[in-house]
């Protein structure tokens, strides 16, 4: 090490530092974004849950005979197509089928059928929503929707 110039040693020594400098940005970068997806899970889970606590309001009307089933169905459909959650997120609704019960960015697809055709594309993300809903489990997909605000 005594034949290397002190101006290779420093040069080195520098490189050395960008390299763990670098490397320690990357790991907290990585870090830091998948504790941010961890918060907007747990913040859509909230949301759902707030969604399903609707449902149960209007259903409790209509077990009581406070309003009829079209009028509670009616009114939960108002309200969760109302929400929305970040700068693009809202809920819809759909049947087991699936069939289109409620959109709020694209009425038009209002008791359509959702199952895209036979080798597309969207066929297997739809099909496993579908069965992880049969199947009483709950989880995230991301599915490329129509965006609120666009028509």
């Amino acid at each position: 090490m005594r034949n290397v110039k002190i101006s290779t040693r420093l040069y080195c020594l520098v490189a050395f530092t960008l390299v763990v400098l670098a490397a320690t940005m990357v790991f907290f970068l990585n870090y830091s974004y998948s504790e941010l997806e961890e918060e907007r899970k747990a913040g859509l889970a909230q949301l759902d849950a707030t969604a399903l606590g609707i449902f149960d309001k209007y259903y409790k009307l209509e077990q009581a005979g406070t309003m009829t089933r079209e009028q509670a169905q009616t009114a939960a459909k108002d309200v969760i197509g109302a929400m929305r959650y970040g700068a693009d997120g809202y809920f819809w609704i759909n049947d087991m089928h699936p069939k289109m019960v409620m959109h709020p960015i694209k009425p038009a697809l209002n008791g359509t059928d959702i199952i895209p055709d036979e080798g597309s594309e969207r066929q297997v993300p739809v099909r496993r929503v579908r069965q992880q809903g049969e199947e009483g489990r709950q989880g995230l997909r991301r599915l490329l929707l129509a965006e609120a605000g666009r028509r």
